[in-house]
């Protein structure tokens, strides 16, 4: 990097500092078991530059974050009697928090293709519909109480959801690969589930649960009706001819599903169930971070804290209020005070109910929040 770009670089990086800093100087933040986390920090293009460090209240930790503004602040989901020891045995981990981490990109959604990470209302609302049915799926088949959640914007790409409990902390490390495989669907037969091609049978909806219960809703919802637009739809889906799946339709295939049997006559017959019951597992399954669900010493970002690649807060949000809750909006904490950048390039992308970009190569003068963002992402630089 030659020194132009260095210099560049770091006043970019002091223009972020000095804005996080005027936002910690007006939070106060809390940090549960604090004293018994290990922290990391962040500086600009990197996530975590130094680790290894604790605090022994919130009032150190919040003076540390209107001292020094760090771009990324991460914590331990592991709690320990040492967390500043090294290396790792040294620390004594005695407990850990389970976080499921849910992000935009792992959805494969049309748009990411149009505007990549510079995440739409689209992607963030898929987003967040993973995190209700993971709250279903935890409350209703693990029976953990909700008061044991805690959700958070990632104040980027998604979500997260801390578990938190004496009884999740004790949890080893193969119980939570079990509980992850249960919620992806890891390793799972449908042949044992019910889903039998070679016998043509399906579970019964009045007696399933769990798996069963949403692979059989799933499957209903592929098959609502018999229109042309669901067999067109099912073909495309599936790779199918469409004469294959008229047929299937003409022989009742709806009414089969409902009686808790397919129809598999044909070799064509049977390729389109196993493709819709690949597609049934993939829609089923939660596209939760692995390494994230079960690393019991990974670092994750501390909620409520800024997000150095957009300058949005990672907001706790309650469950009451997550189905309104708006990242490109109430995420944004900086104000509208006018900044000039020149942006090397940048899709159209929306903050705070306004339009801005395409960019390409341009100086503009742009609200703080949306200068933040773009120099952030790295593709502005300050003017």
């Amino acid at each position: 990097m030659n020194e132009a770009n260095t210099a560049e670089k770091i006043k970019n990086e002091n223009f972020l500092r000095n804005l996080f800093r005027q936002y910690y100087s007006k939070v106060s933040l809390t940090v549960p078991n604090i004293k018994e986390r290990e922290f990391g920090y962040g500086i600009f293009g990197r996530k975590i530059y130094a680790r290894h460090i604790s605090f022994n209240n919130n009032g150190e930790f919040n003076n540390f974050l209107r001292r020094e503004g760090p771009l990324f602040v991460s914590y331990s989901v592991a709690r320990y009697k040492m967390p500043e020891a090294r290396p790792m045995e040294k620390k004594q981990m005695f407990a850990s928090d389970i976080v499921y981490e849910f992000d935009a990109d792992d959805l494969k959604l049309e748009c990411f293709a149009k505007h990549g990470d510079f995440f739409c209302k689209r992607c963030l609302e898929a987003t967040k519909k993973e995190i209700f049915k993971l709250v279903e799926i935890l409350s209703n088949e693990f029976s953990f109480p909700e008061e044991w959640m805690s959700i958070n914007f990632s104040g980027n790409a998604g979500y997260h959801l801390h578990l938190r409990s004496e009884f999740i902390s004790k949890l080893s490390k193969r119980a939570r690969e079990e509980i992850l495989n249960y919620l992806t669907l890891h390793g799972v037969d449908l042949a044992k589930h019910g889903f039998d091609i070679e016998s043509g049978s399906l579970p019964k909806l009045e007696n399933a649960y769990g798996i069963k219960k949403r692979l059989l809703e799933n499957l209903f919802e592929l098959f609502r009706d018999n229109s042309e637009e669901t067999i067109e739809r099912l073909a495309a889906l599936t790779g199918s001819r469409i004469t294959t799946v008229k047929k299937l339709f003409s022989k009742g295939v709806i009414n089969a599903i409902r009686e808790s049997r397919i129809i598999a006559a044909t070799n064509a017959e049977k390729r389109f169930w196993e493709r819709i019951f690949k597609l049934l597992q993939e829609r089923t399954a939660l596209p939760l971070d692995r390494q994230t669900s079960i690393d019991v010493y990974k670092l994750i970002r501390v909620p409520d804290t800024l997000h150095g690649s957009t300058g949005f807060v990672a907001k706790t949000i309650p469950l009451e209020e997550l189905k309104e809750f708006s990242p490109l909006d109430s995420a944004v904490v900086f104000s509208e005070r006018p900044i000039k950048v020149f942006i090397k390039k940048a899709p159209r992308f929306y903050l705070m109910g306004n339009s801005f970009g395409p960019f390409e190569n341009t100086l503009e003068e742009l609200p703080e929040y949306a200068a933040a963002y773009l120099i952030g992402k790295g593709v502005a630089q300050l003017r």
